[in-house]
């Protein structure tokens, strides 16, 4: 059985990641002392952070560690300021540079990091959303020196829209739920929804992730693997088949809010990151086998 180093155990994704490859994996859920660990604890090996990389070391030299699954974030709710910057420093850029780091003394055979659609914000190369987005390229760029120099596999996972049952994140389905449960004194002003999301279900991206560390043999380092769904759809489109599947109205005004910062209007694929980002190491894909999820390996 595999051991993995899980970050971002306690989020949406970290925490459905452990419940479902807990007896697939021995997996190691790093988590700040102040974290909330109830979820998890029954299905994992829990491991404390304190910032420093000391207390990474400590946990590489007691434990062997096979692969490390990067998921932990920071992502701002606005315009950052204050302890925001710091946050979005600390969680991602200096967490995984410090594991990275740790990699050469204590080498994993693989390091698997996540990426984000905003780092594509309305272009077929890079062109930050926010900051959050430009704080995950300038960890890829890091990654890219240290598979240059360590022998562990580093490659890249690029996420879309996520959602899935008890998503506590506050996305567009649960923001749409909430309103038919509490229905507001007037209606929600919404962009033009005009917009392509791009949309995959947790267990999806659960099984991608695992598809991903059964397959590592044959992921090429520095590449990207994108798990992008099959079946966009327009966030008018997307109002329209979750009224009729709630069968109720929601109190939506599309067209009402302007926004300072444009909406992404379409996801980049695959195809665009092949041609965008072969220069730093090639692009890449996992191709689908039963969509929406990807499946099999190929080569850049």
């Amino acid at each position: 059985m595999l051991t993995i180093l899980l970050t971002g155990s306690t989020g949406f994704i970290g925490s459905h990641f452990i419940q479902a490859c807990y007896e697939r994996f021995h997996i190691i859920a790093l988590v700040r002392p102040s974290s909330d660990t109830t979820a998890i604890a029954p299905y994992c090996e829990i491991a404390h952070y304190d910032g420093s990389i000391e207390s990474l070391t400590q946990i590489f030299a007691t434990h062997n560690i096979d692969g490390v699954v990067h998921l932990a974030a920071f992502v701002q709710s606005g315009r950052s300021k204050g302890q925001e910057i710091a946050n979005l420093i600390a969680a991602n850029l200096t967490l995984g540079t410090q594991i990275l780091e740790t990699l050469a003394t204590y080498p994993a055979r693989f390091f698997i990091n996540t990426l984000s659609y905003f780092q594509f914000a309305n272009a077929s190369s890079y062109s930050p959303f926010n900051l959050y987005a430009a704080t995950k390229q300038a960890f890829y760029d890091i990654c890219v020196h240290y598979a240059a120099t360590l022998p562990t596999k580093i490659v890249h996972i690029l996420l879309y829209d996520t959602y899935g049952e008890n998503d506590p994140r506050g996305k567009i389905l649960s923001l749409w739920r909430d309103l038919l449960r509490n229905p507001p004194k007037q209606n929600l002003a919404m962009s033009d929804g005009l917009q392509v999301l791009d949309l995959t279900h947790i267990d999806d991206i659960i099984s991608g992730f695992a598809l991903a560390i059964d397959s590592i043999d044959c992921l090429h380092t520095s590449t990207i693997y994108t798990l992008e769904s099959t079946n966009r759809i327009r966030l008018r489109e997307l109002a329209s088949v979750f009224e009729s599947l709630a069968n109720a109205r929601l109190p939506l005004d599309f067209g009402a809010r302007a926004s300072a910062i444009p909406a992404i209007q379409m996801p980049i694929s695959v195809d665009r990151i092949d041609g965008e980002l072969a220069a730093n190491g090639g692009g890449g894909g996992i191709q689908p086998r039963n969509p929406p999820f990807y499946a099999t390996c190929q080569a850049a």
